[in-house]
């Protein structure tokens, strides 16, 4: 079995320090990911996940970010106790990002060709030739027509799906044993966020990756992951397999979060659900259930100390009142 894992995430915690105190962004995050497997990590805005991720590849700006405490073990080695040199001989090639807006993440005074294959050429030691032939295939492959005329062009001559496309074969220009995508469809319409995600779950089953697919939606990862993570003000507080998540969900937040998908079968009166309440403030933030204020099942004890990660068969959750299978 420890051959099989890819990545083992042990206790990392990040803060951040501000004028107003330390932000308390990422708490105590624990998971394994198994080779050519495809997990997804849930939760509002402001829950940690994008954080937590970006921790594990130190790409937080440090200061005023700061990784207080845990391990990354990637094919055994620790990412945050490496050097700068060994990680880069890591992060790019054996994992690879993907991040939210493809126009930020794109170079607007740098051709594609030029974005597309620096990344290869530095990792892989290949020709300008073999490099270009390769962005060329991966092109064909994302659905990009005209390849040869499009890494002659700049980012701002796209449209934003075909951007998105572009980040996407980036990406798989290496072919990286880990993909984290994250957010990737969130300033794309919904047509085209569907053909992205249809993408990237094609290509992760052809190339044999592994995948973290970072979202607020839960019905974005539902078709396309094996298993979820649900993290909220920085901790998790319910992993189990996918089936098991929309069949049997333990903890009220992940509750929550099924109940505001919109249901397309299902007559609407009034207004869609929403959980009531706002994410807390991660600012000196208390040792206690993060989410008992918007709870509707909480007691004394929410209140006085953070329920621990409880095992239940291949999930886990947090949680002191947790819904009944």
């Amino acid at each position: 079995m420890a051959n099989n894992i890819l990545l083992q995430v042990n206790d990392i915690r990040t803060v951040f320090k501000t004028d107003d105190g330390l932000i308390y962004a990422v708490n105590g995050v624990s998971y394994t990911l198994g080779r050519n497997e495809a997990i997804g990590v849930v939760g509002e805005s402001g829950s940690g996940k994008s954080v937590c991720h970006l921790s594990m590849l130190r790409l937080i700006p440090q200061p005023p970010g700061k990784i207080v405490g845990g391990e990354v073990l990637f094919e055994g080695k620790n990412l945050l106790a490496l050097s700068s040199e060994e990680l880069r001989a890591i992060r790019g090639n054996d994992i690879t990002f993907i991040f939210q807006d493809p126009m930020t993440s794109l170079n607007p005074f740098l051709k594609i060709e030029t974005q597309m294959i620096e990344g290869i050429m530095l990792h892989k030691k290949v020709s300008r030739d073999e490099a270009r032939a390769r962005a060329i295939e991966l092109f064909h492959r994302v659905g990009i027509s005209e390849p040869e005329k499009r890494l002659a062009g700049y980012p701002h001559q796209m449209s934003g799906g075909m951007r998105q496309r572009v980040m996407i074969a980036m990406a798989l220009m290496t072919k990286p044993k880990l993909l984290i995508a994250d957010e990737p469809t969130t300033a794309l319409d919904v047509t085209i966020q569907a053909q992205i995600l249809e993408l990237i779950n094609t290509l992760r089953k052809e190339e044999g990756m592994s995948l973290i697919l970072i979202s607020h939606n839960l019905g974005v990862v539902a078709g396309m992951t094996e298993r979820i993570i649900v993290m909220y003000a920085g901790y998790i507080v319910e992993e189990n397999t996918t089936d098991e998540i929309f069949a049997h969900p333990r903890h009220p937040y992940t509750v929550g979060l099924i109940r505001s998908i919109p249901k397309i079968h299902e007559k609407r009166e009034g207004k869609f659900y929403s959980i009531p309440g706002t994410p807390p403030n991660l600012l000196n933030l208390p040792d206690a259930c993060p989410f008992y204020p918007r709870c509707d099942r909480r007691s004394d004890i929410c209140t006085k100390k953070m329920p621990p990660l409880a095992t239940n068969g291949q999930g886990r959750f947090a949680c002191y009142h947790p819904y009944e299978e």
